[in-house]
């Protein structure tokens, strides 16, 4: 019960609530500029078409005049088309003509949370929701996947796609009650490290010093695990991990592998990837109850930390100095989701 009040409190606080409003870069001439497939270290708020540099002249709001008419915004991915895609509480919406489409969903599924979202390059869909994952194949029809499936629980928190498993490319989830992959036909669970509590697991795939691929996994109830080469480390306490919970992770692309973050309710954490063993430690000055962080690149501009608060705060990261998100972005009747 406790990984489940601890993510519905992390979603409620920096999920687009009451109004469900979306701000997008606008050019001058008042249309939205399309946008490229998003880089691994870019936000919503900065994707610009291949060779061209995107400037932030004005702000859109997107609500329910303009098809978002969901209460509460999960997700956000853009697909390799440059389309942004929301999972909602009341479904999937795809943007499209300047206006939110909510998508057909299978049966029993239509007004169902959508928690997570995939949008790998082979164009398909993956959708985690609080009854499974929904799989739609470039052309094909909606899949769905339950514990019967081989999920380890029913609640899907987090989508990510690896190497890290078999060497191959696949679709991980971290559900309610563990990690499973898709290995073409159902899900298999992963076995996690001994002190690892398998409730209310969040992911992030990563890239090693070497280049491998590895994929990090965080528990509600604290601890952080790494599978890398076929083997699993855990992160508590004793390495860093000094909170309670970890509500969510974050990788984006570094000198020396994945630089990798870590928000709980003590603040934030980073991966110190220097020495012999890997350790974590506390941001300096970080915020506590922290529920969401997200690496925000800007085009012509260093990289950001953005960090999203239980009281509905944004606080970014910049020349080590914390400082709150302005005004005409946080001010939407709730929050901006990272």
């Amino acid at each position: 019960m406790s990984e489940l009040i601890s993510r519905v409190r992390r979603a409620r606080a920096v999920s687009l609530v009451a109004a469900a409003v979306l701000s997008w870069p606008v050019v001058g001439s008042g249309q939205v500029e399309a946008p490229a497939p998003i880089a691994p270290a870019r936000s919503m708020w900065s994707v610009a078409p291949a060779g061209h540099q995107l400037q932030m002249v004005a702000e859109r709001r997107f609500d329910a005049a303009s098809g978002l008419r969901a209460s509460t915004v999960f997700a956000m991915q853009v697909d390799r088309n440059g389309i942004p895609w929301l999972g909602a509480d009341d479904g999937l919406y795809m943007y499209a003509g300047g206006s939110w489409r909510r998508e057909v969903l299978p049966d029993g599924y239509q007004n169902q949370q959508v928690r997570s979202l995939l949008m790998p390059a082979d164009g398909s869909r993956w959708l985690g929701t609080r009854r499974g994952v929904l799989y739609r194949p470039r052309g094909g029809e909606w899949r769905v996947f339950g514990e019967a499936e081989g999920l380890p629980g029913a609640v899907v928190f987090s989508l990510v796609e690896t190497n890290a498993v078999d060497g191959t490319p696949r679709v991980v989830a971290g559900t309610s009650r563990g990690v499973a992959y898709f290995n073409g036909d159902t899900f298999v669970s992963l076995r996690l490290p001994t002190p690892m509590p398998p409730l209310g697991l969040v992911l992030a795939s990563g890239v090693a010093p070497d280049g491998s691929a590895e994929l990090w996994a965080a528990s509600a109830e604290g601890g952080i695990a790494r599978l890398h080469q076929g083997q699993w480390t855990y992160f508590g306490a004793s390495q860093g991990v000094a909170t309670p919970d970890v509500q969510a992770l974050a990788a984006s692309p570094g000198d020396s592998g994945s630089v990798l973050y870590a928000a709980g309710s003590a603040g934030v954490f980073e991966l110190d990837r220097r020495g012999d063993a890997l350790r974590w430690a506390r941001v300096p000055d970080s915020p506590r109850d922290a529920i969401r962080v997200q690496v925000v690149q800007s085009p012509g501009d260093e990289p950001e930390l953005w960090v999203g608060l239980t009281d509905g705060r944004i606080l970014r990261r910049r020349g080590g100095l914390w400082r709150p998100l302005e005004k005409s972005y946080a001010d939407r009747h709730g929050t901006i989701t990272l």
